[in-house]
């Protein structure tokens, strides 16, 4: 990764309200250590590209390609079992950060589903480059800060570059960056890219956030997409 230091990026921006993320060649590091498998002789390129797409207030963060982190945990067409990858790829904070799913054991298809929209993105975003590190532009939820999860889909469907991320990523973007979301005075982090029911019978109208408890833990939970609040809000990337 030293071979890559001279790339310039301004992809840190602006202080962001949970905390400052690491440089983009340090969340590389991160997970190429965790990972010890990886393809990382693509990052150059790929920060290259994800470079060139940054939109003001995005910082560039990475994660791990969707088909490589299921192999990694034996699951077969994560596509289509992209709740199960989601809780196994979430439960990595454990070991670096203090963290507590709320969810646990309720991942399968009866209770999630990956939005539509976010699933063509990632497909798209991942078919466009190579290696098995995703490099994207992305933001934690200050440009939404407030809205609904409904109205935060909608905005960045509008948008025609932004997608709506899932937790599969946002909870990557933490494991790598351990100064984000660290206190619960921080702006919670809403996934408008996962729908979410509480029971079989009830509506898809739950999505997964992020935040941080009065002890200091890190937690994932579930909240109705309908409802507003200061607190939060709804993660973003750029995928074209």
């Amino acid at each position: 990764l030293e071979a890559l230091s001279h790339i310039k990026t301004n992809a840190q921006g602006a202080q962001a309200l949970q905390g400052q993320p690491l440089y983009i060649l340090e969340q590389v590091r991160l997970l190429s250590e965790m990972f010890s498998q990886l393809d990382i002789s693509h990052v150059e390129e790929n920060i290259t590209t994800a470079t060139a797409q940054l939109m003001p207030g995005a910082s560039l963060f990475c994660y791990v390609r969707t088909t490589t982190m299921a192999t990694h945990f034996g699951i077969k067409k994560p596509w289509d079992n992209f709740g199960d990858l989601t809780e196994k790829t979430v439960g990595l904070l454990v070991s670096r950060r203090k963290f507590y799913n709320y969810r646990a054991g309720q991942f399968g298809a009866v209770n999630y589903r990956l939005l539509a929209s976010t699933a063509i993105a990632m497909q798209e975003l991942e078919a466009q480059q190579k290696g098995d590190i995703i490099v994207i532009p992305a933001q934690l939820g200050e440009l939404y800060m407030g809205k609904t999860v409904e109205t935060s889909r909608d905005l960045i469907g509008k948008s025609g570059s932004q997608f709506c991320l899932p937790a599969f990523i946002v909870g990557q973007i933490l494991l790598v960056n351990p100064e984000i979301l660290t206190s619960n005075r921080n702006l919670f982090v809403d996934c408008p890219g996962d729908k979410y029911r509480l029971g079989a019978q009830e509506p898809f109208d739950h999505a997964l956030y992020f935040g941080v408890d009065e002890g200091g833990m890190l937690c994932l939970g579930g909240g109705w997409t309908g409802y507003p609040s200061d607190d939060c809000g709804s993660a973003w990337g750029v995928f074209q």
